[in-house]
């Protein structure tokens, strides 16, 4: 079954302005957290150091966030 999801990719650890030289990681931003298995999978066969799932909560400015590696 193929992915749903759209991921961007950027570079995590730095600063605005800077050149991108951190670590690359892959976001995903969701309404819903998918399946664990789901997000693990998408971790492994993204094959980037960090993956993460992102979902805004009630409050403002307050996120849920999910990493896998």
């Amino acid at each position: 079954m193929p992915f749903l999801y759209e991921f961007s990719e950027v570079s995590a650890f730095t600063k605005k302005g800077t050149p991108a030289i951190g670590n690359p990681a892959m976001i995903c931003i969701v309404d819903q957290f998918p399946a664990q298995e789901l997000m693990e999978r998408a971790g492994a066969l993204l094959a980037s150091p960090m993956t993460s799932f992102i979902r805004r909560t009630a409050y403002p400015h307050v996120f849920d966030i999910r990493h896998f590696s």
